[in-house]
């Protein structure tokens, strides 16, 4: 019985000290314990090609992460898969953690290699039909909570146009 009360009393005062001591909201208590009151919203600012060679073209995703809480949050990683005209051109996972500062924006750089055997494929379509070709860029982005990590999706579409 005295062991419920000396574990009871903490809670209780824990709780007691949050709601009269000034921690009256609940957006800060959740900032205290590491949730996001709203998710975070990753924005494909880009693409930039970085070396092309008869074996691989490596390229950056340019990802933009906007934080719209009122603390920072953590990025844990980001599985991906880039597509053109409905074939996969890559697909991997980067695993870097970064932390997005509140109320801010992040730019983020994704390493990718594309495959090149599908890349001919995108490429002939391309040149034999010049109508605009649609490159997309899915996945899921891994954010950090004490309660294990959420997830949130991400497919974003940008479309190529003939300068022809």
């Amino acid at each position: 019985m005295t062991r419920k009360i000396f574990i009871l009393i903490p809670v209780l005062l824990f709780i007691g000290g949050a709601i009269f001591g000034g921690l009256n909201s609940c957006t800060t208590i959740k900032g205290m314990i590491g949730l996001a009151d709203e998710k975070p919203i990753p924005h494909l600012k880009g693409v930039a090609v970085n070396s092309i060679s008869f074996t691989s073209v490596k390229l950056s995703l340019l990802i933009e992460v906007e934080n719209p809480n009122n603390h920072a949050v953590r990025m844990d990683g980001f599985q991906y898969e880039v597509l053109a005209s409905s074939l996969l051109l890559a697909k991997g996972d980067f695993d870097e953690k970064l932390e997005v500062p509140a109320q801010a924006r992040l730019d983020v750089v994704v390493p990718c290699e594309l495959r090149t055997e599908v890349l001919g494929k995108v490429i002939k379509k391309f040149l034999n039909s010049p109508e605009n070709i649609a490159i997309r860029v899915k996945g899921t982005f891994g954010f950090w909570t004490p309660f294990g990590t959420i997830e949130i999706p991400f497919d974003k579409e940008k479309t190529l146009q003939s300068q022809m």
